[in-house]
């Protein structure tokens, strides 16, 4: 809603004529992909050289291991909290002698950290060690991947500029939230991956869309014919997010249904391993090993991982019952087992049975949830789909893998896990960095609108009636659900209240819902707020904020004429810095950051013979503005500041007989568009 200084006012105003922009395009300066998939129990990347597509790397050396696609999302701190170790040698390890095994200092080991950054349930969130923050945790652990990342990079590459050569590409679950985006682009900023907080040399995807972009490869061999639907299903450790896509004739993605997800991989199996720990040998005793003796709790699971997790089938018959010796390789927990507890382990020399039910109950539940999550996504795409694909790393889980073909065999044709599943989603994302042009249309996957005010009815309730008799209220601007081209842009037109108002005020909500009639109702969140400041007080109610989507009629401004003065227009979209400051502006699933941001306009005159390119560089203090050549095409300047991220917080309006490419240049610099996260 566009506000006064001092006042919530700002009515509609009708539509205007601005320039297409959509044309104006031109290549990042970065020539490295790198892609950083992470799944809260799991990292790994992959990174190409522009220029050569078809030559993907996908790192497998880690810190004490080699021949694997990722390594454990792990950390080991000391008792100042420094990093010792990270990836796989963070691990804890057997206990070497039980007597001694609890006297020295324990590290402290931390894991499953990025599950904090999505809207888990705060009391299924893993534990960290006191003192210990997740923000600081994932800082930490991408400042590691940082220098891998740079010593790989560099071995291969002697002398690239790192990493402003470089555009890294983070994959990220569907079910995350714009602030969850901007939160990881801060810490990926803190790391030393980016040197600006809204640099364009990191991009996100999601994991499914990703995982869509890897399995174009494969359509060929099971002969879906183009705009055919096919759904992807990335069970990953953490979360389980899908989507259904088709491609076009052209190989390029289309999005069918709202891309969703849940918090169902494979580490909820390891809960309910350890659940089942706790029953035997008492919850207090569970509580204390994990608060003193984490590592070995940590070392407990990967047992369960390596001896059982990884093999199960539920074949019935291909099944040994397992036995796990709790005073070998969890002996700290001795000490916290009491009474009648201790005596019966005591009596079965502290050995724990695992037989084929027991294992079963613990992948039951969580399977039930993805079989429901298919079902959901085969319902919201008409019940049409000619195939899914299953990726990620717990798809290669045979039992899940049958209960799926089970559940829908009679409904999809075609149910397969590709070749590397678990490497999928990093080598889609890297091809989405390479060409993001594969990605066609998405689907909304919340509505958007911002907050209007208009004339109190009777209708409405007499509390919101302003002194002034006027109400505000949520107004729509697009819709969840409904199918959107990357970059279409959505539009809203809004003119000041007062004569002398200096200031307007959009406050930009997102909502699941469809029926939101007031900012305040259920679900209804505000993801950021634009402040434009207003030029001349002669201009008075003509100053007109335009966000507003192009039209057939641009062309009459390319042709050479100039449209009467109406105001301000600034194109958020085409400002690469404000584009990527703003995470609801011109999201497209890949820039990531709620800002709340303030444009300054001004007005500049310009003097006889003053160019343009000149009062540019006077008025915008920045690198690219002050390395405009006087003789430089005004054109390629023109394209060079919307590309490239040098706004420097304002917008300037250049006064006087403009020519063609004045009027060019004018509007380049002040077309705003509101485009929303698809």
């Amino acid at each position: 809603m566009g506000t006064p200084e001092g006042s919530n006012h700002s009515f509609p105003s009708r539509p205007s004529s601005v320039l297409n922009l959509q044309h104006l395009r031109i290549p990042l300066a970065s020539d490295i992909r790198v892609v950083i998939l992470g799944q809260p129990s799991r990292i790994g990347f992959a990174y190409a050289f522009k220029s050569s597509p078809d030559q993907v790397v996908t790192n497998d050396v880690w810190p004490e291991q080699t021949g694997q696609f990722k390594t454990n999302t792990a950390l080991l701190y000391d008792e100042e909290f420094n990093v010792k170790e990270w990836g796989y040698p963070a691990l804890a390890q057997e206990p070497r002698k039980k007597l001694k095994a609890n006297q020295k200092p324990q590290p402290k080991p931390a894991e499953l950290f990025k599950l904090f950054l999505g809207n888990l349930d705060p009391n299924e969130r893993p534990k960290l060690p006191p003192g210990l923050e997740y923000h600081r945790a994932i800082v930490d652990f991408l400042r590691c991947m940082n220098k891998l990342i740079y010593t790989t990079i560099n071995s291969r590459w002697p002398g690239l500029r790192f990493p402003q050569q470089v555009l890294f590409v983070m994959s990220v679950p569907a079910e995350w939230s714009d602030e969850a985006r901007g939160m990881l682009r801060s810490m990926a900023f803190e790391a030393g991956l980016i040197e600006e907080r809204y640099s364009r040399n990191l991009e996100f995807t999601t994991e499914p869309e990703a995982a869509a972009i890897h399995c174009i490869s494969i359509l060929k061999e099971h002969s879906l014919p183009p705009d055919a639907p096919f759904m992807i299903v990335d069970c990953g450790g953490g979360t389980v997010d899908l989507t259904t896509r088709s491609l076009s004739h052209d190989r390029r993605l289309s999005e069918i249904t709202i891309r969703t997800g849940d918090y169902c991989g494979s580490s909820f199996v390891d809960k309910n391993f350890l659940n089942y720990i706790s029953k035997k040998v008492g919850v207090e005793a569970m509580l204390a090993l994990s608060e003193n003796n984490y590592g070995q709790l940590q070392y407990l699971v990967q047992q369960f991982c390596l001896k059982i997790k990884h093999s199960f089938n539920g074949n019935l018959d291909d099944y040994k019952v397992k036995e796990f010796d709790l005073e070998r390789i969890c002996p700290a927990i001795l000490k916290y087992v009491t009474g009648e507890t201790k005596e019966r382990l005591e009596e079965d020399e502290w050995l724990i049975e695992f037989d084929f039910d027991t294992v079963r109950a613990m992948f039951d539940p969580i399977i039930e949830k993805i079989l429901m999550l298919i079902g959901q996504q085969l319902t919201a795409s008409g019940g049409y789909c000619r195939a899914i694909f299953m990726v990620g790393g717990f798809s290669e889980n045979h039992y899940l893998q049958w209960q799926v073909r089970h559940a829908f065999a009679p409904y999809v044709p075609i149910i397969a896990v590709p070749k590397h599943p678990i490497a999928a989603v990093e080598r889609g994302a890297l091809q989405y960095g390479l060409y993001m042009a594969t990605v066609q249309s998405r689907v909304l996957k919340w509505t958007y609108g911002i907050d209007s005010f208009r004339p109190w009815t009777p209708q409405d309730p007499p509390e919101r009636r302003t002194q002034t008799g006027y109400i505000t209220v949520f107004r729509r601007i697009a819709q969840r659900g409904i199918q959107v081209a990357v970059n279409q842009r959505f539009t809203y037109e809004a003119s000041p209240v007062l004569r002398d108002q200096k200031l307007m005020t959009f406050n930009i909500y997102a909502t699941p819902y469809d029926n939101a009639i007031y900012c305040d109702d259920l679900g209804v969140r505000l993801i950021g707020r634009l402040s434009v400041h207003l030029p001349q007080i002669e201009y008075q109610y003509s100053r007109i904020l335009d966000i507003q989507k192009p039209t057939e009629s641009d062309n009459q401004i390319i042709g050479g004429s100039c449209p009467r003065e109406r105001g301000v227009i600034i194109d958020v979209s085409s400002i690469a810095y404000i584009e990527a400051s703003a995470g609801f502006v011109a999201y497209a699933a890949s820039k990531g950051e709620v800002h709340f941001h303030e444009f300054w306009i001004r007005y500049q005159p310009r003097q006889p013979k003053q160019s343009v390119k000149l009062i540019l560089r006077i008025f915008l203090n920045t690198p690219m503005a002050l390395s405009i050549q006087q003789d430089e095409a005004l054109e390629n300047v023109a394209i060079r500041l919307v590309e490239n991220t040098y706004m420097n917080d304002e917008v300037i309006r250049i006064d006087g007989k403009p020519n063609f490419n004045d009027v060019m240049l004018m509007l380049l610099l002040h077309s705003l568009f509101i485009m929303f996260d698809v």
